[in-house]
């Protein structure tokens, strides 16, 4: 199951590991994220066990200030983030393109 980050500090520890961090940005009135959010769960479950990468969801209305510091406009944002270094993003939640990067990054980063 993708953890849920509630907390500025539980983002920045997550981000800040040396491995492949992948975080779902959704807002829980945008029907695109809630679209989204299955496929998500499906990609944590493929590729969870197959690479060293962790899945993780933030509620931009819970954390408001953490999507403004990444610039996040549109919802849902996906970000890959490397020892705190964001290594690519998709923004819109196209399952096909997230794959894309999940694949081209994990193998890359593991």
């Amino acid at each position: 199951m993708v953890t849920a980050i509630t907390s500025a500090n539980q983002f920045n520890q997550a981000i800040n590991q040396d491995k492949l961090v992948i975080v779902n940005f959704f807002a829980t009135w945008s029907g695109p994220s809630n679209v989204f959010s299955s496929t998500f769960e499906k990609f944590e479950r493929e590729y969870t066990n197959a690479f060293d990468v962790e899945f993780l969801k933030l509620d931009a209305d819970e954390l408001n200030s953490i999507v403004d510091e990444q610039g996040i406009r549109g919802f849902p944002t996906v970000i890959f983030y490397k020892n705190g270094s964001v290594v690519d993003k998709e923004i819109g939640g196209n399952p096909r393109a997230v794959q894309e990067k999940i694949n081209t990054l994990a193998e890359e980063y593991n």
